[in-house]
């Protein structure tokens, strides 16, 4: 029996299965049948000029190699989440990322077009499996095969670093091929200076770092991810610019940079994300730097569900609508919740500081106070410094068919010899109704404030008060000693400050604060800025408001014993207080 040979395979055989939906995708953006933002639009365009300008800049597209980099990752499986053992089928977007990475090659010596990847969208599209799907080609798929390539995950603390390095990790795990080639250093379920991959055929290493830089001279990187760019600060350039000079001796190395927006803080990622919007917008021509940016464009509303496709390429896929439809809900009348919105799911710049309380929300707390003689209550101290403001306010939880609303109440004073003019408006007006008490010196007069607390534990039910020990130590202990009141430390911290502030806003927009038209007390809501830190955390934010907040700091400090003193006084452990004695 005669035996049929196989039939030769032929340069035909390997045109690409992929290009096609990866011009579909293209197409699709610059259509309008996909909803993008400008960045991604100028992407698009992009594209298809370089594909009609190619020879005459020494560039070709290899589809046989961006195909056969598609299907090594396609062989992968995921590792997390609902996908969790299934293969990593590549979205559109995802092969026009990886066909641009893999695919454009210079003529000139057949090397990668692209030595820098800046990819930015926002959170929970899946960067970190992409960043670690692009790693993991370089580490063990690259073409020529690097000897000894060393690759770095890297970000401005090492348990984030050690995000992209874990997927990777589980990935070589799950893929019968890579399991046998590699061997894994480290614990998958904890970082450590040990988190180490080696690819065996070439002594490849995919290794986690930490944010420091000072140790980092010695690399000869073949690609490295920076994770996390809107993180990264001053202080880590140090680290950027090693990873980034230590890849000078490579023929073809690639730095990706995967990121959401960042606030006016960050930077190292505003240059980056500038320099690819003046590549992308062809100011002017960067052959080596590949970006895509999914983003809202300015004029967008972040509420708005028609424009969220833009920053979320992976919109009821791994971004679940439900959750972004809920947080628009809420940030309708919360602006930190607008501040998360924006920023991490609408993929925009935000300012780290943001002001919450518009005239319009303030007026649902006004009109007359309710009798408050004899009622529980909670007090917050704001003592300031030398010529400062102090303020001290209370706040009375009042309960009416299961509903519960906030009064509060309370005083300020202020020396005479300030830098204020106090004959002027609106202090002279503050200070002849009773609202502002004014005392002699240049320094707040303790004697007069521990007279008027005294004042109100005898006229109300007043528990406990909340102040910061930094400045009123001594204030603390005579009120603990010689007054017998309870008095807990509230250092002036975002952590601390988080949950109150927020509580407190959403009840002032549902109309379950009271403050009775107190002038001072309104005029600090007005002046109140937030600041947010690195958790998105927020507190008051003294230096950036527009003038003194005290009053309010000292209603919000009231506000938060009205939320945890209820409970059992055990309460105060698990809180992190502790009472002053």
């Amino acid at each position: 029996m005669k035996t049929l040979k196989k039939p030769r395979r032929t340069r035909a055989a390997y045109v690409s299965s992929h290009r096609p939906d990866v011009e579909r995708y293209v197409r699709d953006v610059l259509n309008g049948r996909i909803v993008a933002g400008k960045m991604l639009r100028a992407a698009a365009q992009r594209w298809r000029h370089d594909l009609a300008t190619a020879k005459s800049r020494g560039l070709w597209l290899d589809e046989r190699r961006a195909d056969r980099v598609i299907a090594f990752i396609q062989c992968l499986k995921h590792t997390t989440g609902e996908f969790n053992g299934q293969r990593c089928l590549l979205q559109p977007w995802q092969k026009f990322v990886i066909f641009n990475l893999f695919g454009w090659k210079r003529r000139s010596d057949g090397f990668r077009r692209f030595r820098e990847a800046f990819i930015s969208m926002g959170r929970g599209n899946g960067k970190t499996p992409l960043a670690a799907w692009i790693l993991l080609v370089l580490f063990a798929f690259d073409e020529p095969r690097e000897a000894r390539a060393e690759i770095k995950c890297a970000a401005t603390e090492r348990d984030q670093a050690f995000a992209v390095w874990r997927e990777a990790a589980l990935l070589v795990q799950g893929n019968r091929y890579l399991n046998t080639q590699c061997e894994i250093f480290g614990n998958v379920n904890k970082t450590s200076i040990n988190n180490t991959i080696v690819f065996r055929p070439n002594l490849s290493t995919l290794v986690c770092l930490g944010g420091e830089g000072g140790t980092k001279d010695s690399y000869n990187l073949h690609a490295y991810v920076a994770d996390e760019l809107h993180a990264w600060r001053e202080e880590h350039r140090t680290l950027l610019e090693k990873l980034s000079t230590a890849m000078g001796k490579r023929r073809q190395p690639l730095a990706v940079t995967i990121t959401t927006a960042g606030d006016e803080k960050s930077e190292i990622w505003k240059e980056q994300h500038g320099a690819c919007e003046k590549v992308l917008g062809g100011v002017y021509a960067d052959d080596a730097l590949f970006a895509f940016i999914a983003e809202i464009d300015p004029e967008d509303d972040p509420c708005d569900p028609a424009c969220w496709p833009k920053a979320n390429p992976n919109l009821g896929i791994c971004v679940k609508p439900d959750y972004l439809i809920r947080l628009a809900e809420k940030a309708r009348f919360d602006p930190a919740a607008k501040h998360i919105l924006t920023r991490y799911h609408c993929n925009r710049m935000v300012l780290s500081s943001s002001k919450p309380i518009t005239p319009e929300i303030w007026s649902r707390g006004a009109g007359p106070l309710p009798d408050l003689d004899r009622r529980l209550c909670h007090g917050g101290l704001d003592l300031g410094w030398r010529d400062d403001l102090a303020a001290f306010y209370l706040a009375f939880p009042i309960t009416e068919n299961g509903v519960t609303r906030y009064a509060f109440r309370g005083r300020c004073w202020i020396p005479s010899e300030t830098p204020r003019e106090l004959s002027r408006e609106p202090w002279a007006t503050w200070i002849r109704q009773g609202w502002l008490t004014v005392t002699d010196g240049n320094t707040t007069d303790p004697e007069s404030i521990l007279k008027f607390i005294l004042e109100c534990k005898q006229r109300y039910d007043l528990k406990t008060i909340a102040l910061d020990p930094n400045n009123a130590r001594s204030v603390a202990t005579e009120l603990v000693n010689a007054r017998g009141l309870i008095v807990y430390e509230f250092y002036q911290t975002c952590r601390k400050y988080n949950e109150p502030t927020r509580e407190f806003l959403r009840l002032l927009t549902e109309g379950l604060i009271q403050h009775g038209d107190d002038p001072l007390l309104s005029w600090a809501a007005s002046n109140l800025i937030l600041r947010h830190d690195a958790s998105d955390y927020v507190m008051p934010a003294k230096h950036k408001s527009d003038d003194k907040i005290d009053p309010i700091v000292a209603s919000l400090m009231a506000f938060s014993e009205c939320l945890f003193a209820e409970s059992a006084s055990s309460v105060y452990e698990h809180r992190g207080v502790r009472v002053l004695e």
